[in-house]
């Protein structure tokens, strides 16, 4: 089913947020109610919009379901590359895109948008922040055990594994974020020290030890959170008021503090 989207004419901007592994359509929503309602009175963003995992031939986003985030990382990349199309459209060759991703949805909005820059010049300033929250850019690692992230995450879990493994997988992503910043966004990839499911190594996009270490929060997770955030740590970083700073900024194009 398509999900319908209506803008006024007026706007110039829109958040378009994706979360990750076992989730479905409407989790987005739930799990980041509080920072894109924060983000939304603090930069005078208008439009904050789930992406998806699915969409139609127009690239018009469909509702997806838990399965949908265990596909091949291409095709569900594929689809957002698509979803951000149909919603650039949508705002005019004035608008620009924010994007906004926690865990496996900010691998798919990143890759996503290094593969519409890099193949038209015609994105080169159309996309204004790039944030990811505890997504694993740099794969995910697990000893290089596949299982692991087959379990966790299917097809794109074991593709996680593969990646963390893969001497050269870093250098391609730090090269991908020079290619999005030369485009004109302004791309931030913050970690939390605490998650063990996706660790501050493979989050974050660093130059060097320093920059990693100011990316690097140590988010607590909140009395009465779900096992994954109380016990190993993944998805705290989305409560930590310093996060939504840094986030603030980055989207208003301000200095980060």
């Amino acid at each position: 089913m398509a999900v319908a989207h209506c803008y006024a004419g007026s706007v110039a901007d829109c958040l378009l947020y994706l979360v990750g592994a076992a989730s479905e359509y409407g989790d987005g929503a739930r799990i980041l109610a509080g920072l894109t309602r924060y983000l939304i009175a603090e930069t005078g963003i208008e439009d904050a919009i789930e992406c998806s995992y699915r969409s139609d031939p127009d690239g018009c986003p469909t509702r997806y379901e838990r399965v949908d985030t265990s596909a091949a990382l291409d095709v569900s990349v594929g689809h957002a590359a698509a979803i951000l199309g149909y919603h650039r459209r949508r705002l005019g060759v004035s608008g620009r895109l924010h994007l906004l991703g926690w865990s496996l949805g900010g691998v798919i909005l990143f890759e996503a948008a290094t593969r519409l820059v890099a193949m038209d010049r015609a994105w080169h300033g159309s996309f204004g922040a790039i944030v990811t929250l505890g997504s694993p850019l740099n794969g995910c690692d697990a000893d290089g055990v596949e299982e692991i992230g087959a379990v966790a995450a299917g097809d794109a879990g074991r593709e996680l594994i593969r990646r963390a493994a893969d001497p050269g997988h870093r250098a391609r992503v730090a090269d991908a974020a020079k290619t999005l910043t030369a485009s004109g966004a302004r791309v931030v990839t913050l970690g939390a020290a605490e998650d063990v499911v996706v660790t501050p190594e493979d989050s974050i996009v660093a130059r060097s030890a320093e920059e990693r270490a100011r990316w690097t929060f140590r988010s607590r997770p909140r009395l009465g959170s779900d096992l994954m955030e109380q016990h190993l740590g993944h998805g705290a970083i989305l409560h930590d008021p310093a996060a939504w700073r840094i986030v603030r900024a980055v989207i208003r194009g301000e200095p980060t503090p």
